[in-house]
């Protein structure tokens, strides 16, 4: 990733050009480096710096561990004094056992004022590009954690300048919120100079801040893996369609106007609808239904089992029925998640209260999944998340402590409503550069253990919320690759981009969808949401909340109404037939001779279709 500054200032900090060395200097003692003159002039008299990461010394990073260590070294020929220098001698786990941690700030926040900073940054490592690897987060983490802005990276060997942008959603106190980089994703020298926040207050005009321009692997125009995408599109994603226009007596017509145009595609385009305004009657339900209509043919419903905002809640439940009745009954390919989240955090009450006793939680987790499973079969829902992130969270599991448990939930489900297909869910796959790969083992054997238990999965999820260490199409191929040797279909459940750079976010929702289209073993990709009006992370969102297309939306546009369409226009020859290669789903055939009509409506499969349509 090559990072570079756009819109608005112009400063004498060369970072991403010059190449630097760094020299560590046992000793060196922590000065501050000097706060950029241009850019606070910029910012305007009202901006105020609340996060003071200038001196080295004024960071918390790890001790002298057996896996990392830091240090103070000098820096040369850069308009900096001294940096952080951390030194990750193996991955961890968790990534946050090595970290770098920012001052507290200085002064309290309000809800709606914008907060502005960046990280000053180089890396090193014995990864293929040379570079390292961070996930950095602006938190609040004095009383419960909370997330204001995540940003990733993949710095290389040369000085970098990240920005970021974020409004602040809630009030916080003085000394409640600080940035911290987790460094324990891969072994890795990285040499950090400044952390530095501040905030603008609720008016600032983020669009002339200065931002920070991204790239990725394969997104150039001309990238060689694009021909191959487009000709495995071709191969796997469209068959052939004949047309035969015939008159009453099943004569072949000449010259006949023939429309073949695509309904309903056979790849699934989803989206999570969330506690969206879908059954409200309002200008915002109808324009929010609408764009469902036209540009997405699956729905996730919610069917989250926490206490405050999922099935214990009488109105929630409520509406988690009605938005999957609505879906069902317009005709989407309708997905319900998740059933199983083993988190005691987003669970009821009454099992919480059961933690001391686990066979009670046991007979609770298992009437759960009979009634839930249940109505969820009477709704008519085809397929769900059944069990959501099984690496990270196993609380349930680590209380009842029975052999299979997982596997046993998944074959009552099964048992309970063998009509809906059971999926797995898990994070951190196809994102963040794709190299987390003990995660990806972790997950591969997971599903190896459940099928060699006997368990009917059907689905294999991923989640792909993707960050700014965005995942090159290739190796999102060498990925899905690995686990489309299960034979089971491939779903991509939670697809959104979070990155300030529309372009390049723009870019990345294309080349990802069709990347996705590419491969053969994936059956679907949901986004999660599409509207910022209510999504939850809104810088993410194809629509603005008001309905304006986001540059990612005219992307996604232009891919479902061009790219990945089929619309042809054609006129039979002198034997009464047209030929087109078609994606696959649902078509209407309309014909026209003179004043004459005719339509059909065809399903294209993987086998050729012929459709013989009469005009009277």
């Amino acid at each position: 990733m090559a990072i570079t500054a756009s819109r608005g200032v112009v400063t004498t900090w060369l970072l991403v050009v010059m190449a630097v060395c760094l020299s560590a200097v046992q000793g060196v003692e922590a000065q501050p480096n000097p706060l950029p003159d241009d850019l606070i002039q910029q910012l305007g008299p009202d901006a105020r710096l609340i996060i003071h990461g200038n001196r080295p010394d004024a960071f918390n990073g790890p001790g002298d561990t057996d896996h990392a260590r830091m240090e103070t070294v000098r820096v040369d020929g850069q308009p900096l004094h001294t940096a952080a220098r951390i030194h990750v001698l193996r991955k961890t786990d968790p990534v946050w056992d090595a970290s770098l941690t920012s001052p507290w700030t200085t002064a309290p926040i309000r809800k709606g004022d914008t907060l502005f900073g960046y990280i000053d940054i180089r890396a090193e490592s014995e990864k293929e590009s040379g570079g390292g690897q961070f996930t950095g987060w602006l938190q609040g983490n004095r009383s419960g954690w909370s997330g204001l802005r995540q940003v990733d990276g993949a710095p290389g060997g040369q000085w970098s300048r990240r920005y970021f942008t974020t409004v602040a959603t809630r009030d916080y106190d003085k000394g409640e919120v600080n940035f911290v980089l987790h460094l324990g994703i891969i072994p890795q020298t990285v040499d950090v100079a400044n952390i530095l926040v501040w905030n603008l207050g609720p008016d600032a005009d983020i669009a002339s801040l200065p931002s920070s321009r991204l790239t990725y692997e394969g997104q150039e125009p001309d990238a060689l893996w694009r021909v191959e995408a487009m000709q495995r599109i071709d191969r796997y994603r469209k068959s052939d369609l004949e047309v035969r226009v015939v008159d009453a007596r099943g004569r072949g017509v000449a010259g006949a106007e023939v429309e073949v145009a695509l309904e309903r595609h056979a790849f699934g385009f989803g989206t999570f609808i969330g506690n969206g305004p879908v059954l409200q009657d309002s200008p915002d339900g109808e324009r929010f239904r609408n764009t469902l209509h036209r540009y997405f043919n699956r729905i996730t419903c919610p069917a989250y089992n926490a206490q405050t905002w999922g099935w214990p809640n009488p109105a929630t439940a409520n509406n988690y029925i009605r938005q999957i009745e609505w879906s069902r009954r317009d005709g989407y390919t309708t997905k319900a998640h998740p059933v199983l989240w083993s988190r005691f955090d987003w669970s009821p009450d009454a099992w919480v209260a059961l933690r001391g006793d686990p066979p009670a939680l046991r007979r609770a987790i298992e009437d759960y999944i009979r009634k839930t499973m249940t109505l969820l079969s009477e709704l008519g829902v085809e397929e769900v998340d059944f069990f959501n992130e099984p690496d990270q969270f196993d609380e349930y599991n680590q209380v009842i402590r029975a052999q299979n448990l997982t596997a046993d939930w998944f074959k009552l489900a099964h048992e309970t409503a063998p009509n809906i297909r059971l999926g797995i869910n898990e994070k951190r796959i196809l994102s963040a550069g794709g190299r987390d790969t003990d995660k990806h083992d972790n997950y591969f054997a997971t599903i190896q253990h459940l099928l060699d238990e006997g368990v009917p999965l059907r689905a294999i999820g991923f989640q792909g919320h993707m960050g700014e260490d965005f995942t090159p199409p290739t190796r999102l191929w060498t990925i899905l690759d690995r686990f489309a040797a299960f034979g089971i279909p491939l779903h991509v459940t939670e697809f959104d981009v979070n990155t300030e750079d529309e372009q390049t976010q723009a870019d990345y929702t294309r080349d990802f969808l069709l990347a996705m289209m590419a491969h053969p073993a994936v059956d679907s990709v949901t986004l999660w949401g599409f509207w910022g009006g209510d999504m939850w992370i809104p810088q993410a969102a194809l629509w603005q909340k008001n309905w304006q297309p986001r540059p990612n939306g005219e992307a996604y546009i232009d891919l479902m109404t061009k790219t990945l369409n089929t619309h042809e226009r054609l006129r039979t020859d002198t034997s009464g037939r047209v030929a087109a290669r078609a994606f696959k789903g649902d078509y209407v055939v309309r014909v026209r001779v003179d004043e004459k009509r005719g339509e059909v409506r065809v399903r294209l499969g993987d086998e050729p279709g012929v459709v013989q349509v009469t005009v009277r």
